[in-house]
């Protein structure tokens, strides 16, 4: 299983209970969004626009994430998720720019459409479903590889075949999972006012964390 240290913005945890509680019959989306402003936090407020437009957005394109979620089995490989959050995610991600600019009245010409975290948190969903979907398909294409290239070119069948070939499987789930998390711990971070955080700062606080 696949793990990450990106921070989640709470606007997205928020967004996923909301909709979770829409598809349970709590109430409407606008009904918990804007008519229970007392329950969510200050700085939701702030950004109550783009709530809205995240928990709308997922259920307007419910069909097209059931089915990339579906296709990629996320949820089947990653049972720990919370499936709620990872469709708002998906959101942000396929249409994030367009809730963006729907929030903001004026944008400035250098102002970017996605905050620092915005980009981070589907950075790592992208990265997460991209890597998953390696980890199904290259074991098994290494292992039929070696098979015939084995059997093929090099007259070599029966147990030393298969023994080579699920070798070579094997390795090469070994090297995606490396070649994830040297992204992963590579990957800049940032903190809660967007501020990059330098690979050394990173490393004495993960250090303070243990």
């Amino acid at each position: 299983m696949f793990h990450h240290s990106v921070r989640v913005p709470r606007l997205y945890k928020v967004a996923a209970n909301i909709a979770k509680d829409v598809k349970e019959g709590v109430g409407s989306v606008k009904q918990l969004v804007y008519e229970n402003k007392k329950k969510h936090p200050v700085s939701i407020l702030k950004r109550i626009k783009a709530l809205y437009a995240l928990v709308a957005t997922l259920f307007q394109k419910s069909d097209e994430i059931e089915s990339l979620l579906k296709r990629s089995q996320f949820l089947i490989k990653e049972p720990r998720s919370n499936p709620w959050l990872i469709k708002v995610l998906i959101v942000e991600l396929l249409w994030g720019k367009f809730i963006m600019v729907e929030e903001s009245d004026v944008l400035t010409e250098n102002a970017p459409l996605l905050p620092p975290h915005t980009k981070q948190a589907a950075k790592a969903m992208s990265l997460l479903l991209f890597f998953s979907f390696l980890m199904f398909s290259l074991p098994f294409g290494a292992f039929f590889a070696v098979k015939y290239l084995l059997r093929d070119y090099f007259d070599i069948d029966g147990y030393a075949n298969t023994v080579w070939s699920v070798f070579a499987a094997v390795l090469t789930v070994n090297l995606v999972i490396f070649g994830y998390a040297y992204i992963a711990y590579h990957d800049p971070e940032y903190d809660d006012d967007g501020n990059l955080i330098e690979q050394s700062k990173k490393s004495d606080l993960n250090l303070k964390q243990d």
